[in-house]
């Protein structure tokens, strides 16, 4: 382990530290963007309660311990099994986050996947992630945009498309509303408050900009920063059906992950078009508040295909 890593670990020995780390360094505006589910946070609470349930029976006598992590995925060799997932919006966490997770996923081998509504590019993030970039799409209605948008993934590197299926509508983000959170970003005094009291962020910010949706901007005519999220609500489609989904699959060379899934139907289709992997996920609980725990669903998606 390098020494700078072995001194984080020490400062911070489980994630629970470093959560409570950016409570404090965070405004209020962009943690609760960070951490709050949809409703009343259910369907993410089951998320963490269902997996802490989870337990394994070791088996030890086994000799000389040799830990590998090492995962091959659609031919890719990764560090370890997780990643980095997408996440919208991630300069208002932290001006060039996108950035800062690309190259530190690059460093430890892991992929990094960067939303289709992340504050920066496909072509500033690609060269950072050398093979292991996958692109997050939120299909675009407009056929020209959907084309555009995966020659540009594929011209910056990204090797894996993961196609986001669990966004019919948007969530009702009911604690980022009450934190006062717009998109873009809207400066009132109670935002300017809260960065007078978190200066680093709001020095950080001041450097960067106010966040906005670069990906998504050439295809807007109008380049404001509120025209740019709304032509990103509207345009970028939520109702998918299989043709979609096919079209995209003729569309993209590489591997493609169909990520939201939760019934085992909806995979069976999924790879009878062709899809590589699946993701089951229920979007973090950020999404539906009614839908069932991914880790709950898992035995009987492994049993369907």
């Amino acid at each position: 382990m390098r020494k700078p890593d072995q001194q984080l670990m020490n400062r911070y020995p489980a994630i629970a530290d470093l959560e409570a780390k950016a409570r404090r360094r965070l405004p209020n505006v962009a943690w609760e963007y960070l951490q709050s589910g949809t409703g009343n946070d259910g369907a993410m609470t089951r998320n963490r309660e269902q997996l802490e349930k989870i337990t394994f029976a070791p088996q030890f006598m086994q000799g000389k311990l040799q830990v590998d992590l090492t995962t091959q995925l659609f031919g890719t060799t990764y560090n370890a099994p997780f990643g980095i997932a997408p996440v919208g919006l991630t300069g208002l966490i932290w001006p060039k986050a996108e950035l800062i997770l690309a190259q530190t996923a690059n460093t430890y081998g892991i992929p990094y996947s960067l939303s289709t509504v992340a504050t920066q590019t496909p072509e500033t993030v690609g060269p950072l992630v050398g093979n292991r970039g996958w692109f997050q799409l939120y299909p675009p209605a407009d056929a020209a945009i959907l084309k555009d948008l995966l020659q540009r993934a594929r011209a910056a590197g990204f090797t894996t498309l993961l196609i986001t299926a669990d966004v019919p509508a948007p969530g009702r983000r009911e604690k980022s509303k009450k934190a006062g959170l717009t998109i873009p970003p809207k400066i009132t005094p109670r935002l300017a408050w809260e960065g007078i009291t978190h200066p680093q962020w709001l020095w950080e910010t001041l450097r960067a900009g106010l966040p906005h949706l670069r990906t998504v901007a050439p295809y807007s005519t109008d380049k404001d920063s509120k025209a740019i999220a709304e032509f990103a609500r509207f345009r970028f489609r939520g109702d998918l059906d299989w043709d979609y989904i096919k079209h995209v699959r003729d569309l993209w060379s590489g591997p493609i992950i169909l990520k939201g899934i939760l019934h085992p139907q909806d995979a069976l289709d999924a790879i009878a078009i062709g899809i590589d992997g699946i993701g089951v996920s229920n979007h973090g609980g950020r999404q539906f508040d009614g839908a069932p725990a991914a880790i709950d669903v898992l035995p009987d998606m492994a049993k369907a295909v």
